[in-house]
């Protein structure tokens, strides 16, 4: 065997620790052995690498040669849209600093393999031309490795200035040269870790030798130098485990550092919750219940409890860890309606540290000095800026107000106007305003005080809302979602709806509680039923009365109710089958598809979360809904195949869709998606086996019964499953986006009809 491969090997781990392990002891006695997953042994075992090279005597080193090629191969496979996005040579490099134990090396190689850039650490750098890193130091002291430290530090950014992730060893900053450097460089990141949870992973990781003085005294020495170097901050909460929603989190931190992602835009109809707890991270628990409704969440940090920037940190990070929302951060001064001193340097070092952690939002007061504003719009980073004026006192005129915006020096991203209302006249006035900058993008404006309750009810764009569970009010006059929808549909602003599903059979259809539970959580009037027929006579009488709100449509309706719509969408239209009709307000119906969009999500998920990279995928069956699945297929830019009884049927979707029709299971090998668009019944007696071998995840759209034959099969191989209820959820989700122009309770609706369907079965 060791003839065989004398020439050496290129080990494609697939992402698995035990493959890399495996084939890291061959190397032991077989030399050239290339790992080309090298870090997915971070989380089993972290100092595995290290290990290998100081007790088995074995050279180890990274392999840029196998990070390339792997992501040549990927890069080929990937459709144009993406390319550009994994494009090794888009962007500067990224260099992550912090603590030994803080999660530069786990994280950042993840983060690497997912944006397919390549990866580097420096440590593994310095052990692959200078040996083990504790023999260096007890031989040649710790002032000899900080100089070799450096050198490499400045050899790789001379090498790698665009296309990697870089990872520092934890005392890099300790050396004045490296400062430099570090400081004028675009993107360097500090990874932040509790460090308490640091020294739980110190203690059990003796494969460093130690700097002579207790981790905790090391941090509070290099604290501020990581601050110094550092133009970002990615912070980790006090005890969190969740390794997946920490990589997810910094991947997308990354993106938007590089521009390859953005926010998604906050839609007209919005809320955010204005947070006024002292200490977030004692309310974490709450956070779920309390957005419910809410697009966005408003962190007061002048109503924090401590202004130090590990106390702000550790806040964001709590916020990030329990709910996926953009954040807004906020320093209210104390002429502006808030708590914190007037002082503007310190609120603006405040500001300048949410940029840091890259909120997605910073409030910036207009009071202050045009040289602090314009600073502050010159180096927002990646946030965006909201420029707000407030006036507690109920002092200034609505034109004076005004002008304190449009004197703001530069463009602002959201502008935000509040006043306080002595009567309803003040709430007039401000309606004139709206009316002024009508098409405007992004402008808020209010009245504060009871009196001025009914422009909170009449804004539209990002209004700030409250909570029963909140100590306080971040405002007077402040209401709950439930409060304004209720107000909405009172004065006639938000009219009670009826919603419907078409097809034939729906007699145990779930839509209705999933709807219902929605509209009721967030105190809408409308009410969701089932309209089953078999012919479209009833279809055609209830689109015509005036409260019908829009419908779910499913089979054998989707593709016979499109003559009856105005438009389609891009995505139903390209499909050719509609599972959604919206009624627009001048009552025209727009037809609409979101089974696509809940399997693409689901998948999207499934391969994020597990850090695959799909290549292929097979869709069983030929009706409306595997028109839909091949539709997400094909948005996910893989190769795609279809397996239907009837080939021509098959054939005849393939030549729509670009995929290749197969007339047998065995046809296809090695696929990484199998979605299941046939009913349960007509899964009986088909063998699945044959696309299994790879363990691809198995997604099947008919969700009664719960396990289908499908389902069972892939069961029995280990293969990962998404079960048809998940797709329902999703896909009614979207409805209720598209329907409401809502943020719906997601949380809620999955654990209520998760409840309903696992009784029911």
């Amino acid at each position: 065997y060791q003839r065989r491969v004398h020439g050496g090997a290129h080990i494609d781990c697939r992402n698995d620790h035990r493959i890399a392990m495996s084939f890291a002891v061959l190397a032991c006695r077989v030399p050239n052995i290339v790992i080309t997953d090298q870090y997915c042994v971070a989380k089993t075992y972290p100092t595995f690498w290290n290990d290998i090279s100081s007790k088995f005597g074995i050279n180890v080193q990274p392999s840029l040669e196998a990070t390339s090629k792997r992501r040549s191969r990927e890069d080929e496979e990937c459709p144009a849209s993406k390319r550009a996005r994994t494009d090794p040579n888009n962007g500067d490099s990224i260099v992550i600093i912090g603590m030994r134990g803080a999660g530069k090396t786990t994280f950042g190689s993840k983060a690497a393999n997912f944006l397919h850039r390549g990866f580097l650490d420096l440590d593994d750098v310095f052990v692959g031309q200078y040996g083990s890193i504790t023999d260096f130091v007890k031989t040649e002291g710790w002032e000899n490795f900080r100089k070799k430290e450096l050198e490499i530090l400045t050899e790789t950014l001379q090498e790698h200035p665009q296309g990697y992730i870089i990872a520092c060893g934890g005392g890099i900053v300790e050396t004045e040269g490296a400062r430099q450097i570090l400081k004028n460089l675009p993107s360097v990141l500090e990874i932040r870790r509790n460090i308490d949870d640091i020294v739980e992973y110190l203690n059990a990781d003796k494969s460093r030798p130690s700097v002579g003085d207790p981790p905790e005294v090391v941090y509070e020495r290099r604290k501020g130098l990581y601050e110094e170097c550092s133009k970002y901050l990615f912070s980790i909460a006090k005890g969190e485990k969740d390794w997946n929603s920490i990589e997810n989190r910094l991947i997308h931190l990354i993106q938007l550092i590089l521009g390859i992602s953005h926010q998604d835009e906050v839609p007209s109809n919005s809320f955010f919750l204005s947070l006024t707890f002292p200490n977030v991270r004692n309310n974490i628990d709450l956070l779920p219940k309390i957005t419910i409704g809410s697009h966005a969440v408003e962190l007061r940090v002048d109503l924090l409890e401590d202004y130090s920037t590990e106390f702000i940190a550790d806040q964001v990070a709590a916020i990030r860890m329990s709910v996926d929302l953009p954040i807004i951060y906020t320093v209210r001064s104390q002429k502006q309606g808030g708590r914190f001193a007037n002082d503007e340097k310190a609120i603006f070092d405040l500001l300048f540290l949410g940029i840091k952690l890259g909120m997605e939002y910073v409030d910036v007061e207009t009071c202050w000095s045009h040289e602090s504003q314009k600073k502050i719009l010159d180096n927002k980073g990646i946030s965006r800026i909201i420029a707000s004026f407030h006036d507690p006192e109920g002092v200034c005129s609505w034109s004076e107000m005004e002008l304190r915006l449009k004197s703001f020096p530069g463009k602002a991203d959201i502008l935000k106007l509040v006043g306080t209302a002595r009567s309803v006249d003040d709430v007039l006035q401000l309606q004139q305003l709206h009316k002024v900058h009508r098409g405007s993008a992004g402008i808020i404006l209010l009245c504060m005080g009871e009196k001025g309750t009914l422009s909170r009810v009449l804004n539209r764009y990002m209004t700030p809302v409250t909570h029963e569970s909140l100590p306080i009010k971040a405002a007077p006059g402040q209401l709950t979602i439930r409060e304004i929808h209720q107000i909405r549909h009172n004065i006639g602003m938000i009219q009670a709806k009826k919603f419907h599903l078409f097809g034939h059979p729906i007699s145990q259809s779930l839509s209705p509680l999933l709807h219902n539970t929605a509209f009721a959580s967030l105190n809408l009037p409308h009410t969701y039923q089932l309209s089953e027929s078999q012919t479209l006579d009833l279809f055609k009488q209830v689109i015509a009365q005036p409260d019908f709100g829009g419908a779910s449509v499913t089979i054998p309706h989707k593709q016979a109710v499109i003559p009856f719509l105005q438009q389609l969408t891009h995505s139903a239209d390209s499909i050719g089958a509609v599972n959604t009709i919206i009624c627009r307000p001048d009552g025209t119906l727009l037809g609409d598809n979101t089974d696509w969009l809940a399997i693409y999500k689901l998948i999207i998920n499934h391969l994020e979360k597990n850090n695959i990279a799909a290549r292929s995928a097979v869709v069983l069956g030929a009706g409306g809904t595997a028109r839909a699945a091949l539709y997400a297929v094909q948005k996910l830019g893989i190769t795609s195949y279809i397996f239907n009884r009837t080939l021509d049927k098959a054939q005849e979707l393939a030549d729509h869709f670009k995929a290749t029709a197969i007339n047998s299971l065995f046809a296809v090998q090695d696929v990484d998606i199998v979605i299941g668009a046939i009913p349960a019944h007509a899964q009986n007696n088909v063998d699945f086996t044959p696309l299994f071998t790879h363990k691809p995840v198995v997604i099947d759209l008919a969700y009664r019964p719960r396990r289908t034959p499908l389902l069972t099969q892939a069961t029995v191989f280990q293969c990962p499953i998404i079960e048809g209820v998940e797709i329902l959820i999703e896909q009614g989700l979207a409805q209720f986006r598209r329907w409401t122009q809502c943020k719906p309770p997601k949380q809620l609706v999955h654990s209520t009809v998760m409840q309903a369907f696992e009784e029911s079965e």
